[in-house]
């Protein structure tokens, strides 16, 4: 996404004033690593039930593995092993590098998500207040992975609406 970006500001298509960067689920993490990893691109950025420190979810994937869809050992081939990967989950982890994020930040996460754990967005929401980044945590109570309650989604609106005016002026 950021390669896109990059691109885009270059040839005159965007603005490089109003650029916001959002995703949700794996999304979310694309948006926090964005922030985390290219700072100088974004003016905010949206993480919808996002990953914010890869090595809290694989232990969260041990003891939760049927709750959400991975059996045994499946997380290794899709996240890495805690052990022989743990540098790069560490480098990796949009929580571990708050201190480079220049921009605000809003977290958005279902109260009730078993795909994605509601502490990934609060771990992340506490490390930037703690570096003293603006940071926005919104907690959709009753709010699951993929927002099937049309009140929950609706909410995501007004508070993305809200987030992008305050910040994309």
């Amino acid at each position: 996404m950021s390669d896109g970006v990059k691109y885009l500001i270059g040839n005159g298509t965007v603005d490089a004033s109003k650029v916001c960067i959002f995703g949700w689920s794996y999304g979310g993490y694309a948006a926090m690593a964005g922030l985390a990893f290219s700072p100088e691109l974004y003016k905010c950025g949206v993480a919808g039930a996002g990953i914010s420190d890869l090595l809290l979810l694989i232990g969260d994937l041990r003891r939760d593995a049927p709750s959400i869809h991975l059996a045994g050992d499946e997380w290794r081939d899709f996240i890495g092993d805690p052990t022989t990967d743990r540098e790069r989950l560490l480098a990796t982890s949009p929580v571990k590098h708050v201190n480079k994020i220049r921009a605000p930040l809003l977290l958005i996460h279902g109260k009730d998500d078993t795909r994605v754990p509601i502490r990934q967005s609060a771990v992340m929401a506490d490390a930037m207040k703690e570096a003293g980044k603006p940071v926005e945590f919104v907690v959709l109570e009753g709010g699951d992975q993929h927002l099937t309650s049309a009140e929950t989604s609706k909410r995501v609106l007004r508070e993305l609406e809200l987030f992008l005016a305050k910040y994309l002026k």
